[in-house]
């Protein structure tokens, strides 16, 4: 699961979003954003920006879950855990450090009241598929891949496709 998330995070399907105010709302720097009033909300680089993400530009699914020894098993962590994070901290920073995924800023299947209405089919099916395909393949990068993103309209996809090697696992039952 944390690996879906972490993925919707640096690759969100639907990269910016055109919305409206509702309210009437007055941000920190004196800038008034009148209700009615349209913006484009740009998903990817609010999922890259280091304010709302640490290491934005890595892949860390263990920012969404850690591991509990006593109970042996992969658990959600919670964004209610915040770390604040100086510019210093930065520099010591690694997987094994990072701070708990922010589900306030993860837009990856939108939110509030446009919430996408498939987003729990879509996060059962993806778990499940990939358990079954996991479980009987194996995944490697094709030798020099390099993924590219492009953006046709407001959706990402990669230029060429993945190119993957896959082989089938033997069964030793």
């Amino acid at each position: 699961y944390a690996v879906i998330l972490e993925s919707g995070r640096m690759h969100p399907p639907v990269g910016i979003v055109p919305k409206s105010i509702e309210t009437r709302t007055e941000l920190e720097e004196g800038v008034v954003l009148e209700k009615g009033m349209r913006f484009t909300a740009n998903i990817h680089k609010i999922h890259r920006h280091p304010k709302n993400f640490a290491l934005p530009d890595h892949f860390i699914p263990e920012r969404w879950v850690s591991w509990d020894s006593k109970e042996e098993c992969w658990i959600e962590r919670s964004s209610e855990s915040k770390v604040k994070i100086s510019a210093d901290s930065f520099k010591n920073m690694n997987q094994d450090n990072i701070p708990a995924g922010d589900r306030d800023n993860l837009f990856t299947w939108s939110a509030g009241p446009r919430l996408c209405p498939g987003m729990r089919m879509s996060r059962m099916e993806t778990v499940t598929i990939l358990a079954y395909l996991l479980k009987e393949f194996y995944f490697e990068v094709a030798d020099g891949y390099e993924l590219e993103i492009i953006r046709k309209g407001v959706v990402s996809s990669p230029k060429e496709g993945i190119k993957l090697v896959i082989s089938q696992k033997v069964n030793m039952e």
